[in-house]
């Protein structure tokens, strides 16, 4: 289940279980989610008072607060025109991660 998307709908049934009193072992057996990503929805939740609160949180606030940020792919950006030379002399997208990591900090 590694860096899967997860609909909002899905943490909102994780948060749901939560407020019943579930653990995040039981949340991960369920198949929704594994149990870092209950722990880490688990901590957001708490620290956001939706679990002691009487309504769940709007899907606009889910939203807001689990959307997944996509600072990798931005940052590849500023290396594009060197990644497309590597690409055209078949370069691996194994060595291109490895040259990314330690010859620019990425």
């Amino acid at each position: 289940m590694s860096r899967r998307n997860i609909a909002v709908y899905e943490y909102r049934k994780v948060i749901s279980l939560m407020r019943i009193g579930k653990s995040n072992r039981e949340i991960a057996r369920s198949g929704l989610v594994s149990r870092i990503k209950a722990k880490q929805i688990r901590n957001m939740a708490v620290s956001q008072g939706w679990l002691t609160s009487v309504t769940l949180p709007t899907d606009a606030e889910i939203q807001n607060i689990f959307k997944r940020d996509n600072n990798d792919a931005s940052e590849l950006r500023k290396f594009r025109d060197i990644i497309e030379q590597w690409h055209k002399q078949n370069i691996s997208a194994v060595v291109v991660h490895r040259v990314l990591r330690e010859g620019y900090q990425f």
